[in-house]
């Protein structure tokens, strides 16, 4: 189903795994990870989808409000893919990322806090999408004075602030409105870039700064930097939202029919349980991708 980090969890959500990854590789393929999200959620802790969005139940526990950010690049080279079709389907899912369970990297999600720091108020932050994540590069970014989180009007020229400076080299500093680059600037010495910019925006959507290159770290992964993104609202819907969501539908249907072929459940209610899931999150994507 995928993989998750459950944070501020006051006891352990169980099982940690099922089927194949259980301790004797035998358990049933069930509950499923959304139900264990919910759980998480319930007990007041926060969930965090591991892995560039891979597994094949994401679109489905986000769907159902069950995930409270999507890590990128965590074990894994970055692909923001699957980040950018949930955002294009107007979801407000903050960005973060991780080590996973060894060092693959310096990969970090850097929290904004108000107040005062602590652990709470750094969850806080994280919920409220004020992050930007990277392996090396650090980030500012801002849109008519608002940073990442942040929700505003889109009317008239957007004024955008972007800047990042890094110790490890890259190419380009860009501005990706909706999933399009539509600002890039390159680095000076592949240390330093600034984007002052003013950009339309005629539907609503969302816009982030992000590095680029072709510079590995020393784990041989691309040097990346995020911002979370600033959510724009206008007269017009989200201009992806209807190409966005047929995506993710198809990749749901091809995630049922591996479920029945390959799944085990303890009982037909069990199935028709998981299956059931996955019914419910693809009823709302295809509300979303009729327009």
């Amino acid at each position: 189903y995928g993989h998750c980090l459950f944070l501020n969890i006051p006891r352990l959500v169980e099982p940690v795994s099922t089927g194949m990854l259980s301790l004797d590789g035998k358990a049933p393929d069930f509950p499923t990870l959304s139900m264990l999200c919910a759980e998480a959620r319930k007990l007041g802790g926060t969930t965090v989808w591991c892995h560039n969005g891979a597994g094949m139940e994401a679109p489905v526990a986000i769907a159902l409000g069950h995930v409270d950010a999507l890590n990128i690049s965590d074990g894994s080279g970055v692909d923001y893919e699957w980040y950018y079709r949930f955002l294009n389907c107007g979801f407000r899912l903050p960005i973060s990322t991780g080590t996973d369970w060894w060092e693959y990297d310096h990969n970090r999600a850097f929290v904004q806090v108000v107040g005062k720091f602590s652990y709470e108020s750094w969850i806080a932050g994280l919920r409220a999408g004020r992050t930007f994540v990277s392996n090396g590069p650090l980030l500012e970014f801002r849109v008519n004075g608002r940073g990442p989180g942040a929700t505003l009007r889109a009317a008239g020229p957007l004024r955008v602030v972007a800047r990042a400076l890094s110790r490890v080299p890259f190419e380009r500093l860009e501005i990706v409105h909706d999933g399009t680059v539509v600002a890039e600037q390159a680095a000076a010495g592949q240390r330093e870039a600034r984007i002052e910019r003013e950009i339309m925006v005629e539907s609503s959507g969302w816009m982030a700064a992000r590095v680029a290159g072709s510079t590995v770290t020393r784990r041989g992964y691309p040097v990346f930097g995020h911002t979370g993104p600033v959510y724009l609202t206008a007269s017009r819907p989200l201009a992806r939202r209807s190409e966005a969501a047929a995506a993710v539908l198809a990749q749901l249907d091809r995630s049922v029919e591996f479920i029945r072929k390959n799944y085990r459940f303890a009982s037909e209610a069990d199935q028709a349980l998981a299956l059931g899931r996955f019914a419910e999150g693809r009823e709302f994507y295809a509300k979303l991708a009729e327009g």
